[in-house]
């Protein structure tokens, strides 16, 4: 934070009493929610990328120099590394299929403890009600 103080001319002490307060906060989720969207999109690019690659050398095989006619060649690619390919790839799709069960999982928790929290916030809340213990006379006749 004192480097922050520094670059924006903000008094420290006003950059830590901001850090307290909830707009703060939420401001910061915003931040990090945009850099993760912003990566999940770069990372997108990359893999559209490279499956477009896999797929061009599965279709028509690897470039190779043929130093007989001084030409690129496309040689099919072996077996094993197509296994490897579709291997990788199904896995992949695996764990890409699960993750939505996980974060419903997880939803669901945050949900009920999100519940929760409102009712204890509630019952912290209620009025209290103050009891005054009264004596109770016995009114009953007594016999000798």
């Amino acid at each position: 934070m004192p480097q922050v103080s520094l670059v924006t001319g903000i008094p420290l002490i006003t950059l830590k009493q901001w850090k307290t307060k909830d707009w703060w906060k939420d401001f910061a989720l915003q931040l990090k929610t945009e850099d993760v969207q912003q990566l999940d999109s770069n990372l997108r690019r990359v893999v559209d990328k490279a499956l477009k690659t896999v797929e061009d050398r599965i279709d028509l095989g690897d470039a190779q120099f043929d130093q007989k006619t001084g030409k690129i060649v496309r040689i099919p690619i072996k077996a094993h590394v197509a296994l490897k390919i579709t291997t990788e790839l199904l896995t992949k799709k695996e764990k890409l299929e699960a993750n939505p069960i996980k974060e419903q999982v997880e939803k669901t928790i945050d949900e009920r403890l999100s519940k929760l929290s409102e009712e204890f916030a509630r019952f912290a809340s209620s009025k209290v009600i103050d009891v005054i213990p009264v004596e109770k006379h016995d009114t009953t006749p007594q016999q000798a």
